[in-house]
């Protein structure tokens, strides 16, 4: 089952590619400065009961946003999965950027 969100997406993401000056950036797991804020990807993941715990990419927005506006200027086009390099597991990061535990957090590994 496909949710909403998703299909939603893809749906948009398939119009825009009609367009030769459409830029399209693919977020993942965001994360702001404004830590509270319910989209921000740290908000969320504390507040999860489980998290499974697997390596993934995240778009740290205080570094991206920049880049977004130089390929903006630039002219660039197309469909881009705009995260950082690298990835960072739910168990490594939350300890590190909030200096607090996931003893709260059952965290589920998936290998």
């Amino acid at each position: 089952m496909c949710r909403l969100p998703y299909r939603t997406k893809a749906q948009v993401e398939e119009m825009l590619r009609e367009y030769s000056n459409a830029l399209i950036l693919r977020l993942r797991m965001p994360i702001s400065e404004e830590v509270m804020h319910p989209r921000n990807f740290i908000k969320k993941i504390v507040g999860y009961e489980r998290v499974v715990d697997i390596p993934n990419s995240m778009t740290i927005l205080p570094e991206m946003i920049p880049l977004s506006v130089k390929l903006a200027v630039r002219g660039r086009t197309g469909v881009y999965n705009f995260t950082n390099p690298g990835t960072i597991s739910h168990n490594e990061y939350v300890p590190f950027h909030l200096g607090v535990s996931t003893a709260s957090i059952a965290i589920t590994s998936k290998a």
